[in-house]
């Protein structure tokens, strides 16, 4: 690993730290139903690959590949693309410290505007979570369904991750 990317993940790290402390990033957390409705996507996958888009901007968006194993909601590929936003730093580097690779988590992902461009996206202020963690979701979700062959393409209208810029566990 080169020392810029040693660095970078160094830096992020502790302000994922720091920040997690600094402000208490709250939004009240739908309930599995809400979550469900409010999403057009919901699946079980994890994480392939995390790459960021220009990582030299203090707040990147981040694209999370990953291998999908069940679906409860949505037109879902077996290797499925979503950004997470950088909204407010130091809310969206707590959350997302959940998408390291090999993390198997439950995502619930949204069309973002405009729809048509297939672009999803989740946020801290949605059902995502590690596995472990969405015990709960598993048992009221029931039984999903495979997820369809081929993969997601969903660059169109954002440019391509800088320079191959990737975290890694």
């Amino acid at each position: 690993m080169s020392l810029f990317r040693r660095l970078t993940l160094s830096i992020l790290s502790l302000a994922a730290i720091v920040g997690t402390r600094a402000l208490a990033c709250n939004c009240s957390q739908p309930s599995i139903d809400q979550g469900l409705r409010r999403a057009d996507a919901v699946f079980q996958g994890t994480v392939r690959n995390v790459s960021f888009i220009d990582p030299k901007n203090p707040v990147p968006q981040v694209v999370v590949e990953f291998d999908v194993s069940q679906v409860w909601k949505g037109h879902v590929t077996r290797q499925f693309e979503i950004y997470s936003k950088g909204e407010e730093f130091s809310c969206e580097a707590s959350f997302q410290k959940i998408f390291v690779v090999g993390q198997e988590l439950i995502i619930y992902a949204s069309l973002s505007s405009p729809r048509f461009l297939g672009i999803y996206s989740t946020n801290i202020c949605s059902r995502t979570s590690p596995l472990v963690d969405g015990k709960l979701d598993l048992r009221q979700l029931g039984e999903g369904h495979p997820p369809i062959s081929g993969k997601n393409h969903t660059t169109l209208g954002f440019p391509a991750p800088n320079n191959g810029e990737t975290r890694a566990p």
